[in-house]
């Protein structure tokens, strides 16, 4: 048996959200638009990969058993610098899969 881990690590999508709730899918765009802005902000990115960093991926490498993978799906539409910095930090544990996706329904991805 395989085990497998998922973490959405600022993925941007339809899902589950209130601001996507009974919207029609022609205002997804606008609305990711908006998501975008506070999804990205620089504090946000920030705390999110230092608890990300410091928090969850040592309690990954210390798992006794490393028989998994832990995939983390992420935006394709989060800033380079970021993007970059979530690879290199990603690359230092092997069971972690890192995957970019584009504007996707959560599910999808």
């Amino acid at each position: 048996m395989q085990v497998v881990g998922i973490c959405r690590f600022s993925l941007l999508g339809r899902g589950d959200w209130r601001p996507y709730r009974g919207k029609p899918d022609d205002e997804v765009g606008r609305i990711a638009n908006e998501q975008a802005a506070k999804l990205f902000a620089p504090d946000r990115m920030e705390r999110r990969l230092a608890t990300f960093e410091h928090i969850t991926l040592p309690s990954l490498k210390a798992q006794t058993d490393q028989n998994f993978i832990f995939l983390v799906a992420a935006s394709e539409l989060i800033p380079e610098e970021y993007k970059a910095r979530l690879q290199k930090i990603c690359d230092e544990v092997p069971q972690v899969v890192l995957r970019f996706f584009p504007l996707i329904n959560v599910g999808k991805a």
